[in-house]
């Protein structure tokens, strides 16, 4: 199994204690799970041995998974994606699982983000087609920019809409007002 699954399904765990619910509040219920992640790592590895591979390599190593496992261990039965945009990809899924919402698709949703660096075969792709800062660090939207720094992460939050968090008296740590994406 991609070390990125279980990191995700340890923080998506630790989430629902921050949130002060329980499995049980949503074993079964309209919780949706979107996850963005950006690199397969752990593929490029099992790949270089095909002896690593067994019948479970499909469900182990596949990126699409990496949602689909919080929902299927937490039985939740809303939309279950995970989402690749590169950088953009953990706002995107923020904005999909707001969409949803909004929308009716479920009535709470977790989003996450996972970033394992894994192999020095990304990295080395990154590096060659000038995506990497010489200078080791980023500097967004300032003009001394020159390439990002890859980092490793792990982050889930639950989301619900602000009348429904209120009513069932769940803790607000904060308030989306908006989300969008480029055209």
């Amino acid at each position: 199994m991609d070390p990125q699954q279980r990191q995700l399904l340890e923080v998506a765990f630790e989430c629902i204690e921050s949130a002060g619910i329980t499995l049980e509040d949503i074993s079964a219920k309209d919780v949706g799970c979107y996850i963005a992640n950006f690199t397969s790592d752990f593929a490029v590895l099992q790949a270089k041995d095909p002896e690593l591979y067994h019948r479970y390599s499909g469900t182990g190593l596949g990126t699409a998974i990496l949602a689909n496992r919080i929902s299927h261990c937490f039985n939740l039965k809303g939309p279950s994606v995970t989402i690749d945009t590169a950088c953009s990809s953990s706002f995107f899924a923020l904005h999909q699982a707001c969409a949803a919402l909004r929308a009716g698709e479920c009535d709470a949703a977790f989003v996450g983000g996972a970033n394992l660096i894994q192999s020095p075969e990304v990295y080395m792709g990154a590096v060659k087609a000038g995506m990497i800062s010489g200078t080791a660090a980023c500097h967004t939207f300032d003009i001394s920019a020159d390439g990002y720094a890859r980092a490793e992460g792990v982050g889930v939050l639950y989301v619900k809409r602000l009348d429904d968090a209120i009513r069932a008296r769940d803790p607000v740590r904060s308030i989306i007002r908006g989300t969008a994406v480029n055209r």
